[in-house]
């Protein structure tokens, strides 16, 4: 579960945490300890400045959320919370999708009546932090709400479904087992060199990336190449 994000409901992210632990039959003794631990440093920062001395142990974790939502989920004038929501980017680590539903749930503050979806729109625009799923939203025939998250549901599923394919196409070949240990090892140092930038030299198939010169080799090593375009290798070594 994702930490808590300022400018969403931290009512409903409790109620989700709730959930969490019905599902994974979280004994309540250690539930304030998971809350804590989940919620962020964000939150974390705000129950130190609620409570101030003494431990936390000491502390039911009722009344920890009950302060908490009283200092996160109170509701500041309808100006103040349309400044907020006209400042709000795409978090380097949040998706599109959870952007737009961080937007939803802030808009319901912000009193704009049947401008709503509008604002929502406008704001999802000029805060996302892909150009080209801007340009895909803005390609639409009808520009609304409802196209963009149409649109954006299938950019993310499009885009998984590419990452999962570039993986699986990932590919391994010997390039040449270490027989002689020093001057094999030079040998090999050269055709590091004349590889394409996109290859990673390997000590087997799966072992972390050998850096700079492979002078650490020994005799009986073998030296792999992984690489998404195996046919650019230069021809040598043996295969």
């Amino acid at each position: 579960m994702e930490p808590f994000r300022k400018g969403t409901s931290f009512t409903h992210w409790v109620e989700r945490l709730e959930f969490l632990f019905i599902a994974n039959k979280i004994p309540e003794v250690d539930r304030k300890a998971h809350f804590i631990t989940l919620v962020g440093p964000h939150v974390y920062y705000e129950i130190k400045l609620l409570f101030r001395t003494g431990s936390l142990t000491d502390v039911p974790l009722a009344t920890i959320v009950d302060k908490l939502k009283v200092r996160l989920d109170n509701t500041a004038s309808g100006v103040c919370q349309r400044i907020s929501f006209n400042q709000r980017i795409q978090n380097a680590d949040e998706s599109a999708e959870d952007f737009l539903l961080a937007l939803k749930l802030q808009a319901e503050l912000c009193a704009y009546g049947g401008f709503k979806k509008t604002a929502i729109l406008d704001r999802l625009l000029a805060g996302l932090r892909d150009v080209m799923l801007k340009q895909r939203i803005l390609s639409e025939p009808v520009q609304s709400l409802k196209a963009a998250e149409n649109v954006i549901q299938t950019w993310e599923a499009a885009k998984s479904h590419v990452q999962g394919l570039a993986s699986n196409n990932f590919s391994s070949d010997l390039i040449a087992s270490v027989s002689n240990g020093g001057s094999m090892s030079k040998a090999l140092s050269k055709i590091a060199a004349e590889l394409p930038n996109d290859v990673v030299i390997t000590k087997d198939k799966s072992a972390v990336k050998v850096a700079g010169p492979l002078d650490n080799l020994m005799v009986g090593d073998e030296v792999w190449y992984k690489n998404h375009n195996p046919h650019n290798l230069p021809g040598h070594g043996n295969k």
